[in-house]
């Protein structure tokens, strides 16, 4: 019965996640820029060499907007899907669950989502520039 008077609005279900997940990235990795000098430590003391921490942070916003906008959602969401799981792998996976990547495996979930279904036909740069079923 409730799925009667939600049919119409189905086209809407991704704009939400997209604009959470997306604008989630933007804030991380523009942080990550802001404080680049700890981020560069940060990133260093993992063994990582300096210049990766600019690259996560150009990644994070980059593939945050991507989201945000419908544009390249599938890609966007396969790099940052890795991207988390490297962070899990290095960082966060010694942490445990509460406290360490329980967030990173929802941010995945919603990200596992657009990847298999892509970013919908509504606010879809995607849809609009390629007219691609998205």
């Amino acid at each position: 019965m409730l799925s009667k008077y939600l049919e119409p609005y189905k086209h809407w279900a991704k704009v939400p996640l997209r604009l959470v997940l997306g604008g989630g990235f933007v804030a991380h990795g523009v942080l990550k820029f802001m404080s680049l000098a700890a981020t560069v430590g940060f990133f260093t003391g993992l063994g990582f060499p300096a210049g990766t921490a600019q690259f996560v942070a150009a990644i994070e916003v980059l593939g945050g907007a991507a989201l945000v906008l419908g544009l390249f959602t599938r890609w966007a969401a396969a790099v940052l899907t890795v991207l988390l799981l490297v962070a899990i792998a290095k960082v966060k996976g010694a942490m445990g669950w509460m406290g360490g990547w329980e967030l990173d495996a929802a941010y995945i979930a919603g990200l596992l989502s657009l990847l298999t279904t892509g970013g919908g036909k509504v606010w879809n740069l995607e849809h609009k520039l390629f007219d691609k079923e998205c």
